[in-house]
């Protein structure tokens, strides 16, 4: 008898809104657009990249917050006990932009929700590991080309679902294809109360 082992599994928050955060989508949709230069293909984001700080989606905010506090602690065994965000913005993916896979830097833990209107073509949210070199470090050949140290895996995203995840899991918009634009907003988040031991002299204070 033997038995597979996964190791170091990553956890990925998955959940809903609640309905009442639903009033909070004219102010969303209200938000001025911008396109970012050298990025190509990336789609549209706010102008604001720290909208969740705005006093009108307080208790949005507040409640993710709340959210990233309990999944912290509970799934990746964090020890703080205030999460502020870095950044938030809006960003809309219309028809035929995309996002290649890429990981958050310089934060701890990121999350994103959607919101506005969706059909069976609108492209869901892909997670994959991204390692600094391939996985193995021979070529081999991959039934119907999954790697399954890697992945991609995906998930809906749906108006109103919210993912919250470890900022260094790779993930990655597919091609639009629907005629609907492909509308979310993404967050990073750190502890308040810094990083690191200043036994080891490596710690970081951030001011809130």
């Amino acid at each position: 008898m033997f038995e597979i082992i996964n190791l170091f599994p990553i956890p990925l928050y998955s959940g809903y809104l609640p309905n009442k955060y639903s009033s909070l989508e004219p102010f969303l949709e209200s938000q001025e657009l911008i396109i970012l230069e050298n990025h190509n293909n990336q789609g549209i984001k706010s102008k604001n990249f720290n909208i969740l700080d705005l006093n009108e989606l307080k208790p949005l905010s507040n409640y993710i917050l709340e959210q990233v506090k309990i999944y912290a602690s509970t799934h990746l065994n964090l020890s703080h006990s205030y999460y502020k965000f870095t950044q938030s913005w809006v960003s809309i993916k219309n028809t035929n932009e995309s996002h290649a896979p890429h990981m958050h830097s310089n934060s701890l833990i990121s999350g994103i929700f959607y919101f506005g209107q969706a059909d069976n073509l609108t492209p869901k949210v892909g997670f994959q590991k991204l390692f600094s070199s391939d996985s193995y470090l021979l070529q081999p050949q991959f039934q119907n080309n999954y790697n399954p140290l890697e992945g991609p895996v995906y998930f809906d995203s749906t108006p109103g679902k919210m993912y919250i995840f470890p900022s260094f899991l790779g993930h990655f918009v597919p091609v639009n294809n629907s005629s609907l634009p492909r509308k979310c907003v993404a967050f990073n988040i750190l502890p308040t109360d810094g990083l690191g031991d200043e036994n080891n002299g490596n710690r970081i204070n951030f001011l809130i």
